[in-house]
């Protein structure tokens, strides 16, 4: 029997120990098991399934069959409630395209997480030219950081930056501990007139003029 199979899980579950069988980790999601006849590959990869079906329900594991040989390991697992596509040897046009469609999930769950980290950095970065730097230490260029950003968000990097920082001016102004210079710089803005600018722009009114009490829809958006 020469199976391969691919187990796709949100939280893949590391090999089970020494094999003779070469455990190669393709992806944080994707594993693949090679190896030549009597290499224990079927072993490892029952091992592997059993313990994957056991601890991820079915909407947390789709495992796909590749049966290049058929047996019994790839009958058992085209029949698992986990079970997602099963292809045969002989349909090579399928195994192409669902190879590609994992690939094409685990390039848009790495852009995912890539767009979140970048999303913490510039929470924890408020100043508007950081976005250029956090593209660069990322290996990605400001232009790709964009177009990742706003397939993702629905919104730029810039303006994501400038809600950000409205929402934390928001938040510091209510707790009245601040003055309108302080919280100015400690969000990020170039100077009074910036905060002014940009608050104006989601407000409607200058920080000056803003109060809780006023304006208890803009409450929702600080404890948000």
């Amino acid at each position: 029997m020469k199976p391969t199979d691919w187990a796709n899980a949100q939280n893949p579950l590391p090999p089970p120990g020494p094999t003779s069988v070469t455990w190669r980790a393709l992806s944080v999601t994707l594993w693949l098991a090679v190896g030549g006849p009597r290499s224990g590959r079927t072993t490892l990869l029952r091992t592997v399934l059993a313990e994957a079906v056991r601890a991820r329900s079915p909407e947390e594991l789709h495992v796909h069959v590749l049966d290049h040989g058929g047996g019994g390991l790839a009958t058992e697992a085209a029949t698992l409630p986990h079970a997602g596509t099963t292809i045969g040897a002989g349909d090579a046009l399928r195994t192409v395209r669902l190879v590609a469609r994992l690939a094409e999930k685990e390039k848009r769950a790495v852009n995912i997480t890539m767009v979140g980290k970048i999303i913490r950095e510039m929470q924890q970065n408020p100043d508007p030219n950081s976005i250029r730097t956090i593209a660069s230490q990322n290996n990605i260029s400001s232009r790709y950081l964009s177009r990742l950003f706003l397939q993702y968000t629905g919104v730029t990097p810039k303006l994501y930056d400038k809600i950000h920082r409205f929402q934390q001016s928001l938040r510091l102004i209510t707790e009245n501990r601040y003055s309108l210079t302080s919280i100015a710089y400690d969000c990020g803005y170039f100077d009074q007139s910036h905060f002014i600018r940009d608050f104006k722009h989601f407000a409607g009114i200058t920080p000056s003029s803003y109060s809780p009490e006023a304006y208890p829809v803009a409450q929702a958006l600080v404890n948000s």
